[in-house]
């Protein structure tokens, strides 16, 4: 196997990792609460996000766990709070990803 051969095998079996991250960005929950977390420029408490959307607590914890599976949230702990943030170099990792995917369609 060559060497751009290789390469194209690890593009298509990122290819259904980005399946999955996408399919968790569109369900209507996550993308409320990355639309909270895209409105910040810091960490966020899971308080803080569930006030700005509106939604209950257990349903953004539910959201940002799956964000956090998926490698788009980051998070960190002062002291027994915890704080949410997009990690924005996985996103744009997965942008370029998806856009080299597109290209080989």
């Amino acid at each position: 196997m060559n060497v751009k051969e290789l390469y194209l095998d690890k593009l298509r079996s990122k290819k259904d990792e980005l399946g999955l991250i996408y399919s968790v960005i569109r369900g209507k929950n996550v993308a409320k609460v990355l639309d909270v977390l895209s409105q910040q420029d810091d960490y966020i408490n899971v308080t803080e996000i569930y006030i700005k959307s509106r939604m209950r607590q257990d349903v953004v914890s539910q959201g940002l766990n799956l964000l956090k599976r998926a490698k788009i949230v980051t998070k960190r702990k002062e002291g027994k709070t915890a704080l949410y943030k997009i990690n924005t170099r996985n996103l744009r990792k997965l942008n370029q990803i998806a856009d080299v995917l597109e290209l080989l369609r």
